[in-house]
């Protein structure tokens, strides 16, 4: 019998020693969740990147529509601004081969080429006040007065010179815009 209460002290504390490896690691377990949890918790902002690297970069409002993109070309970076319509109404970027750093559009092309008809009005304006005034002038020295009538036309007319020559530079750098601006719209 008391065989019998020894065998079955031995399987009882054998029983008891299992549970108690199994605490012993359940406990160890959980020390080492408390232990990771205290560390994570003990940081007290998470690592900011130095770099944010994107080949384009959109704002889109609630309906997804983009609102401002930036993103970088074969000649540099771009910035452009849309409408609602998703139309462009402002852009700044670098310009390849060109003189400037950098290039600011905030007119379409269509404003660009109606200044460019009111242009070529102006000078056809231009252009017939010469002619009226060369058609002018004959008739007036016929009349007698025409030394002071003289340098009044050499006057108007050296005016209308004046005036074609920076009609010609302004035409010549809205011509240079308009064809920028259609590069860039071709990239």
């Amino acid at each position: 019998m008391r065989d019998d209460n020894l065998a079955a002290s031995a399987g009882r504390l054998a029983v008891l020693e299992g549970r108690v490896r199994w605490y012993q690691c359940l406990t160890l377990a959980l020390a080492l969740g408390l232990v990771l949890g205290v560390s994570l918790a003990a940081r007290t902002m998470p690592a900011v990147s130095d770099v944010l690297q994107a080949r384009r970069l959109e704002v889109v409002d609630e309906a997804g529509k983009v609102g401002v993109a930036a993103y970088a070309t074969a000649g540099g970076g771009r910035l452009e601004v849309l409408n609602n319509a998703g139309q462009q109404v402002f852009s700044a970027g670098t310009i390849q081969g060109g003189k400037e750093i950098v290039g600011l559009w905030e007119q379409t092309l269509r404003t660009v080429d109606r200044q460019g008809r009111e242009l070529d009005q102006q000078r056809r304006m231009l252009d017939d006040f010469g002619r009226q005034l060369q058609t002018l002038a004959p008739a007036r020295q016929t009349a007698g007065d025409h030394a002071p009538q003289s340098s009044d036309m050499t006057q108007l007319r050296f005016d209308i010179e004046q005036q074609r020559r920076a009609l010609e530079a302004v035409d010549r750098q809205l011509q240079s815009l308009a064809y920028q601006l259609r590069s860039l719209e071709r990239r």
